[in-house]
């Protein structure tokens, strides 16, 4: 929509991108809401009250709606997932690893608060942003790897390039909607031994979508490479019976 937008020659332009702009907030909002907490719903509704106030940022909170929904989330109980995450831990051996993912980063605080307050060990592993660096990135790898702490609560930056090679369990707080994303998730576990896989998902909400976009994608996926698999080995069988025809060898070098 946006880019849609972007490319008009509109004179309602730029009242349009602002509109928009109320819109993504209100989505996201919403999206908080029903696959992440409270909590970081209410983060999120703070910085949109400090942050510099722009026309699409005063359209909420000039609704009274805003301060309706503030009022309500005094009252509402968190969301159901932060306890699944707890009573998975508690249902495994005590000596076992594990990585929680959670796509925000307000939300991978809120869930290693949690943790910690049932008495784990856990530390969050997030990007280099508000005060993390690239350092202190590697001393919570490092300490986990020793074992310092069991518990990994990480943003999308743990997907990929981690060596943690013996992590037993893996818990995506949400779906992704990206089938690569969603694959090198599984991957951090049971690289030395069998790993388990634990995904939430907020029934009626955004979760069940996202995690159909990526499962039918990662089909596809693997229909590509399967076909590309079965077409390189057609070319090698072909290829080899052409080399018989010239040489007139009964066998030749194997491609495999």
């Amino acid at each position: 929509m946006r880019a849609k937008i972007l490319n008009s020659k509109s004179r309602l332009k730029y009242s349009a991108l602002s509109h928009h702009a109320t819109l993504f907030s209100l989505v996201h909002m919403l999206e908080l809401l029903e696959t992440q907490g409270i909590e970081t719903l209410k983060k999120f509704m703070e910085r949109i009250k400090h942050r510099e106030p722009s026309k699409a940022q005063q359209r909420i909170l000039n609704d009274p709606r805003f301060e309706m929904l503030e009022n309500k989330l005094k009252k509402t109980k968190e969301h159901p997932k932060l306890q699944k995450v707890i009573d998975i831990i508690e249902s495994r051996d005590k000596k076992e690893k594990f990585i929680v993912f959670s796509q925000y980063r307000d939300q991978v605080e809120v869930i290693k608060n949690e943790i910690e307050k049932m008495g784990f060990a856990a530390k969050s592993f997030m990007g280099k942003k508000d005060g993390v660096t690239q350092k202190s990135q590697a001393k919570i790898v490092q300490d986990f790897r020793e074992d310092k702490f069991n518990i990994l609560v990480a943003t999308s930056i743990g997907e990929e390039g981690l060596d943690i090679p013996s992590v037993d369990n893996v818990i995506f707080y949400e779906p992704v909607p990206s089938e690569i994303r969603s694959i090198q998730r599984r991957g951090r576990a049971g690289r030395a031994k069998l790993g388990r896989m634990f995904g939430l998902i907020a029934k009626g909400t955004r979760d069940q979508a996202f995690f159909w976009a990526a499962k039918k994608r990662e089909q596809k996926m693997q229909s590509i490479v399967r076909s590309m698999s079965n077409n390189k080995k057609t070319d090698k069988k072909t290829k080899r019976k052409d080399a018989k025809k010239k040489t007139g060898q009964t066998k030749l070098f194997d491609y495999e």
